[in-house]
């Protein structure tokens, strides 16, 4: 568990780097071999900070990737929503990104919607209607398309924490039909998902909107 500990602090570090991740398969898969559960509380822990930069399930051994789905299980279950339950003045970031997705509608894929949640994101940035898809680790990236592909999506919010790692590929299914794919790293409070998406597709946002309005 040491091991792991410090070389997820190289992930973190350096990147995604194969010889690390490598490191961290083996020794998991050593200690899954010893009885180790896949939902030990530690470990996850250990690695929760850089299950964004984790490699594909083909990558990982079978002892990892069932690590991964139990961490993606209990962040799903506990829906971790840093929304804010009290009234206070939104971020400067969270006006900027209002003012693009106003009136708008955005998919978000990951996790086990909320109706509360739902809604103080919705509100945060006017949306018209935030269409939020569970997933499961029985459902494939390709029953996302017909949402990204609808005229009125505007962008897509991966939450990865809770996604399968395959819903990545729904990048290229969002680049086809023009839509910005947004990765929320860090939960769902929309000071974090205006963060996200200021730094990852404002630009994109911006022209989208003013071939809108031609």
């Amino acid at each position: 568990m040491a091991k792991i500990r410090y070389v997820s602090t190289k992930v973190a570090e350096d990147g995604n780097d194969s010889g690390h991740w490598n490191t961290i398969s083996r020794t998991v898969s050593e200690l899954r071999e010893g009885g180790l559960p896949a939902s030990n509380v530690e470990l996850r822990e250990i690695l929760m900070p850089i299950l964004g930069q984790r490699p594909t399930h083909d990558e990982m051994t079978p002892e990892l990737v069932s690590v991964c789905q139990e961490i993606d299980r209990f962040h799903a279950s506990r829906s971790i929503v840093d929304a804010p339950t009290t009234t206070r003045s939104p971020s400067s970031e969270v006006l900027k990104v209002a003012t693009l997705l106003e009136n708008r509608k955005v998919v978000l894929i990951g996790g086990d919607g909320r109706p509360e949640t739902k809604q103080a994101i919705e509100d945060a940035f006017r949306l018209k209607e935030l269409i939020w898809l569970p997933t499961n680790s029985h459902v494939s990236f390709r029953s996302f398309e017909p949402h990204v592909s609808r005229t009125d999506v505007v962008a897509v919010l991966l939450a990865i924490r809770w996604a399968s790692h395959s819903y990545g590929k729904i990048g290229s299914v969002c680049e086809r039909f023009g839509k910005p794919m947004i990765r929320l790293p860090n939960g769902l409070n929309p000071n974090q998902i205006a963060a996200q998406i200021m730094q990852q597709a404002s630009d994109q946002l911006r022209v989208n909107n003013r071939k809108r309005t031609k």
